[in-house]
């Protein structure tokens, strides 16, 4: 879900700012062992944010190409399991970092554009525990359908 809007400053620049909330639910996991002994440290995104400016170039009236830029917090549960299957810690943790994009946005009818974007997220580094440090990142492939109020 987004909120946003833009302003054509000249005939081929628009600037716009947006917001937007995302649960994406992706996932990534670790396995680490030596001298008989295992782990495994999960990580899964749970809701965040992201408060983002965008440039936009328009190649024609109804195509524009624009890059993108902000801030971004994400939620991240992580969980460490030993060799045994036993839980080590959990953590629950919101980190706040940048984002940044590009994308192509193409007016369809009647106010309806669509869109279609790249982007990568950076998050700030949490030590979990003595020797444990998680530093997430993300990369991000979006489509998406918006109706400009005039």
């Amino acid at each position: 879900m987004f909120l946003g809007g833009d302003y054509q400053v000249s005939e081929q620049f628009v600037v716009g700012v947006l917001g937007d909330l995302t649960w994406p639910g992706m996932q990534s996991m670790l396995t680490a062992g030596g001298g008989g002994a295992s782990a495994t440290v999960a990580t899964r995104t749970n809701m965040g944010w992201n408060l983002i400016g965008r440039l936009g170039y328009l190649m024609m009236p109804s195509t524009m190409l624009y890059a993108l830029g902000g801030y971004a917090n994400q939620s991240f549960s992580t969980t460490a399991y030993g060799g045994n299957g036993s839980v080590l810690f959990t953590s629950e943790d919101r980190l706040g970092g940048y984002v940044v994009g590009a994308g192509l946005e193409v007016m369809i009818a009647g106010g309806w554009s669509t869109r279609l974007e790249y982007r990568y997220s950076q998050y700030e580094t949490r030590t979990l525990l003595s020797g444990v440090t998680i530093q997430p990142s993300t990369h991000t492939a979006r489509a998406g359908l918006a109706y400009k109020f005039n």
